[in-house]
């Protein structure tokens, strides 16, 4: 449901020399959290953890995004209504005591990580937010060797990170454009389409 919404989108590597369970990377764009996307964020969360439950943690994962949200406001806002913000709900349960997940920047790296996003509010006032994460599993988490943020790439107002990860044998991963899918319509059985 989260892909096909285009909030959730995965690609697993196969076992090779330095990953022998492979590796799983999710990318994601958690829904706004306000009363306009109220109904869509509680399902998208729901999801998430839902899947959370189903993953083999024994593969080490990397789950990265925006979540628009953080589970520190306080240190990861710039303005004073940020930094008052509730923590988000999807990130406490994602990242609490015992919890499956470490965000990356806030264990691995001795300074807190730049911001991610950059935006302009009322009276032109300029702020910025870390709510594009890395999350990684406690399999991911001895393959990482570093996290960093890359202020100078901006894609409405977003920054990508760089995450180094290291490997035991050099690998690299193939990539191509995934083909178009063609419309629901399209994809019924030849019967009905006649």
């Amino acid at each position: 449901m989260l892909h096909a919404i285009g909030r959730l989108h995965g690609v697993r590597l196969a076992p090779r020399p330095g990953l022998p369970r492979g590796l799983l990377l999710l990318s994601l764009y958690a829904p706004l959290p306000d009363r306009e996307n109220e109904l869509e964020r509680a399902r998208f969360n729901t999801a998430l953890l839902d899947i959370t439950n189903h993953l083999d943690m024994q593969v080490p994962t990397l789950l990265l995004g925006d979540f628009n949200g953080s589970f520190c406001p306080a240190r990861d806002y710039s303005t004073t209504s940020g930094r008052q913000r509730p923590p988000c709900p999807l990130l406490v349960q994602l990242l609490g005591p015992g919890a499956p997940w470490v965000d990356v920047h806030a264990t691995l790296l001795p300074e807190p990580l730049s911001p991610t996003y950059w935006g302009t509010g009322a009276n032109n006032t300029q702020h910025s937010s870390r709510n594009d994460l890395v999350l990684a599993n406690h399999a991911a988490l001895a393959l990482i060797t570093s996290a960093t943020a890359m202020p100078h790439i901006r894609d409405g107002g977003h920054s990508p990170i760089a995450v180094t990860l290291r490997l035991d044998s050099p690998a690299a991963i193939s990539w191509c454009q995934p083909r178009p899918r063609p419309p629901a319509l399209l994809q019924l059985p030849s019967a009905e389409l006649r």
